[in-house]
Parts: structure tokens; sequence; C-alpha cells
């Protein structure tokens, strides 16, 4: 309880009483450790949550949303999100984004956008629609990853693949099973074996070499390649 007092005086301004109020706060308290709570886990989670309305106003943005868009929360509550991110999405892709958060309740995807010092940043979402108990909406909640790392990652593998597959030497790799795990154009066409045929065997099971040093077998190849790093 929160209790007010306050002094009765006559016409005379003598004290001739106390007058007493009591206010149960109990669910104002219960409101405020609720709020500091929530306040404290998203600000001690590794992605990034942001609130907002229902108009894409911004209602809360965390310290990892502070770090990840480069704009402090004090600067980004308040304001719209679409204007203080930009993603490089076509138009198009983006109101197919706002349509399945508004008819579907949620959308998740990889959106990049570009830092202050010029690099592209890779961000996983996945935001929702968040609705009352009547079910009427009251606004939305998107959590963000960093998935940077990764999509560069694969844009090198993508790249590697492809001047792997356009080279005029057959090129083959392998797991440490020996299972192929990747087998080019080149290959195929030298072979006759397709890439389909060739994934998941063993080139031994596959090719029928002819060693022409004496001595030198399959095992012994591989022992060799193991052992030094390469073979020739």
């Amino acid at each position: 309880y929160r209790w007010d007092f306050k002094t009765l005086c006559d016409y005379q301004g003598k004290v001739i009483g106390v007058h007493c109020n009591g206010y149960d706060i109990s669910a104002m308290q219960e409101e405020k450790a609720k709020l500091l709570i929530s306040d404290t886990l998203t600000n001690n989670v590794s992605d990034a949550v942001i609130t907002t309305d229902t108009n894409f106003k911004i209602v809360s943005w965390n310290s990892v949303a502070e770090e990840h868009y480069e704009i402090s929360a004090k600067d980004a509550i308040g304001r719209s999100f679409n204007e203080i991110v930009k993603y490089n999405q076509p138009t198009e892709e983006y109101e197919a984004m706002r349509a399945s958060l508004m008819n579907n309740g949620a959308w998740e995807g990889v959106v990049s956008y570009f830092r202050k010092n010029g690099s592209e940043q890779f961000i996983w979402i996945r935001s929702t629609l968040l609705r009352d108990e009547q079910g009427a909406p009251l606004g939305f909640v998107g959590i963000g990853r960093d998935v940077t790392e990764r999509k560069r990652s694969e844009r090198e593998q993508q790249i590697s693949s492809a001047i792997l597959e356009t080279t005029v030497d057959s090129v083959l790799a392998t797991d440490l099973g020996h299972r192929i795990i990747f087998w080019n154009k080149t290959a195929e066409r030298t072979f006759g074996i397709t890439q389909e045929m060739a994934i998941g065997k063993r080139p031994y099971e596959l090719l029928n070499f002819h060693m022409l040093d004496d001595g030198m077998d399959t095992p012994t190849v591989l022992a060799n390649l193991e052992q030094n790093g390469q073979w020739s």
C-alpha cells in the first residue's frame, strides 16, 4: 500500500486531525517488476530485440540492436523503423515481407544492409505480430541475429565451386572417409560418370586406376596422402 497523509486545520490554522488515504499499488508494483525483468532480459541476450506499434513506430530497442544498426535507443525510440533502417531489398520483396507479417502473423528470413563503414551486414530476422486478449493487433516484435560470417562463407564457397566447375581440369574432393563430396563437370566428361553417381562413393570404387609406379597401390597412395598432405 501507499499512504498519503494530510493535516486538517480549523479556521484559525490549528491542527485538529490528520486525513489519511491508502492506495493498493500491488498491481502497479507487479507491472513495474515485469517491465524491469523484461528490460533486463532483452538487454542481456545475444540477439537484437525490437518492438514497434502497428505503424512500425519503435517502442523498444535493446543494446544489441544498438550495436547491429549503429543507432542508440535514444535516437531510435519513437521513430519509424523504415525511416532509420534501410534494407537492401527490392520494393516487391519488402512488400511481400510486410504482407506475410500482417496476414500470417509472422515472417522469417535473412536481410542485409550497409553499415556506416560501407561493409554489408546480414541479419536473420524473426518478426511476430502481437495481439491483445481480444485478438486485436498491438504491434510487432522482431528478433535479429548477425549471420554475416555465415553468409560470407556461403558466398566464398559458391565462388570457389563456380571456379572449380569451369576449370579445364578434373576436380574431385572427398571427406576424411574418402567419400566424394565434390565432382566437377570436367570430371563428368573425363570419366563418363555423373556427379549424382559419384557423390558419396570412394574414387577407387568408381575408377579402375592403373598405377605406373611399381609397388604403388591404392592403400599406399592413401597412406602417403594422409601422411604428407599430398600425392601426385
